[in-house]
């Protein structure tokens, strides 16, 4: 009897645990996500700037350039490692594709040293160089398969 009541015991208590480990990752996934789309509101306005080319500041324009590509590379990353939903990977990695597109047509090349190219070269952001490569070579990919590209780099990555 001793013996039943401990297996019977043993197996409620895994059952939760399993629902609390269940739901602290769902609790963990929104907090990064609620993280980076924070950081990503706080950006736009000054990505704004850029895109209606209202930024004469060299310094100014390669600050939100790297703060744009610092948090692209993380959402890159989230993706690899699957810990985002399906339809936000959609919206991210469409939307790199076309802010990078837009960083090239306002290149301040013309006004001192800044080349979007230079991000691009797959040194700093080896993430959005893999996409933005895909995409150059292959045209409008489908997410899903940008997706996998992403994941089997970050686990065949020795970093």
């Amino acid at each position: 009897l001793l013996s039943s009541i401990s297996i019977t015991l043993g197996v409620v208590g895994l059952f939760f645990t399993f629902l609390s480990r269940k739901e602290s990752l769902k609790l963990n996934e929104y907090t990064v996500l609620n993280g980076l789309m924070s950081r990503y509101s706080i950006l736009i306005p000054e990505l704004m700037k850029i895109n209606e080319g209202k930024v004469e500041d060299v310094r100014t324009y390669q600050t939100i350039i790297n703060q744009y590509f610092i948090l692209s590379e993380e959402q890159l990353f989230y993706v690899g490692k699957q810990l985002r939903p399906e339809r936000i990977t959609l919206i991210w990695i469409r939307g790199m594709i076309k802010q990078i597109e837009i960083f090239k047509d306002k290149d301040l090349n013309n006004k001192g040293s800044v080349s979007i190219d230079d991000y691009l070269d797959g040194s700093m952001f080896p993430l959005i160089y893999l996409v933005w490569n895909h995409q150059i070579k292959n045209g409008n990919t489908k997410t899903n398969e940008l997706t996998k590209i992403i994941h089997e780099h970050i686990n065949n990555s020795k970093d």
